[in-house]
């Protein structure tokens, strides 16, 4: 069914049915956990990223929404893993930098905090 913009519930309704019919779709899996996250549920969206990586490896989108989750969870260093990962997968994003260089700075880890933050301005020097 067509949801209203903001609707997560909705949302998460349509993907759980979606995965009735194709339970190893990993972007049906990241759409929820997507879902998931706007919801304030990032337990759930954790889950599914974890499955969506199951299932896909090398899915850099899994593995920095993944982070996010953990990083809203309170877990950096799990985000400092899935952001690291992610920028394996896909160097050329960075706004992980940025990402990770804030879970650094949580983290105390301040050297590479701005060791990130410099990266991510000479990605985005504006």
């Amino acid at each position: 069914s067509k949801c209203s913009a903001g609707d997560t519930d909705c949302r998460i309704a349509n993907y759980t049915k979606a995965l009735e019919f194709h339970p190893d779709d990993d972007v049906v899996l990241i759409d929820r956990g997507n879902a998931f996250h706007d919801k304030g549920d990032y337990r759930a969206a954790i889950r599914d990223y974890t499955e969506a990586i199951r299932i896909d490896p090398k899915d850099p989108i899994a593995y920095s929404n993944r982070g996010n989750s953990n990083y809203r969870a309170g877990d950096m260093k799990a985000a400092v893993e899935d952001y690291t990962r992610s920028l394996e997968l896909d160097p050329k994003n960075g706004s992980l930098f940025n990402s990770r260089g804030l879970a650094y700075f949580d983290l105390d880890e301040h050297e590479k905090a701005i060791k990130d933050f410099s990266s991510f301005i000479a990605f985005a020097p504006k």
